[in-house]
């Protein structure tokens, strides 16, 4: 398995999260339900207009870390003239309902816009999502504890507009990932000069095309 080690610095209540993942905030669903990924794909599909955008990512992720709780998706697209912006919906906590400004994505050029395939937000199925969720928590090792989801990442592959750049790229291949984080039974908490800290992991998973996952090693 591999494992990127981190630290979360605890604050007053901490505790309670390790024993429960509580929610901070109460209003969001948790990331590992059919529900927080159907709120994501309604949420892009009443927003973002298809017919002026072709969106080329779409990421959600969790609030406070190792919450498991859904705060917000971020879509990256690209318009007609080739220009591409990130816009971010925040679907929990105390600005839940904002939707942010546009902002523009520095790329190495324009964008062909006819050449991006898109993302269709009806292609983000909440059950399938639910399946890949599942299958990952049955992968994690013996004396680990699932803890959240701490974010879903669907992209396509841009090209940069420099061939150089550009090889050995998929071209328009939309790929799938996601990181579970997870704890070390009776590890949890380290402790050095009076600091206490959680100690976590992060599992990485790829989606493959057949909608099966893989460790991304």
């Amino acid at each position: 398995m591999k494992k990127l080690v981190r630290t979360l610095t605890l604050a007053l209540g901490a505790s309670v999260l390790l024993a429960s993942c509580g929610s901070v905030t109460g209003s969001g669903p948790k990331m590992d339900t059919e529900e927080a990924t159907a709120l994501v794909a309604e949420t892009v599909k009443k927003n973002i207009d298809l017919s002026q955008w072709k969106i080329y990512r779409v990421l959600w992720m969790e609030a406070e870390k190792l919450e498991n709780e859904l705060l917000s998706v971020t879509v990256e697209m690209v318009n007609p003239a080739g220009d591409c912006f990130s816009q971010t919906f925040t679907l929990s906590g105390l600005a839940k309902g904002k939707v942010s400004d546009l902002n523009q994505v520095n790329t190495r050029s324009r964008v062909d816009f006819s050449k991006v395939t898109g993302i269709d937000p009806q292609s983000i199925d909440p059950a399938a999502v639910q399946r890949q969720y599942e299958a990952a928590k049955k992968s994690i090792p013996e004396g680990y504890t699932f803890q959240s989801i701490a974010d879903y990442d669907i992209r396509e592959t841009m090209s940069s507009g420099d061939a150089f750049f550009d090889r050995g790229k998929n071209i328009g291949e939309i790929r799938t990932r996601f990181v579970v984080n997870l704890t070390e039974n009776g590890k949890e908490v380290i402790e050095s000069a009076g600091k206490k800290s959680i100690q976590y992991y992060e599992m990485a998973f790829n989606v493959l095309p057949d909608g099966s996952i893989e460790l991304d090693e």
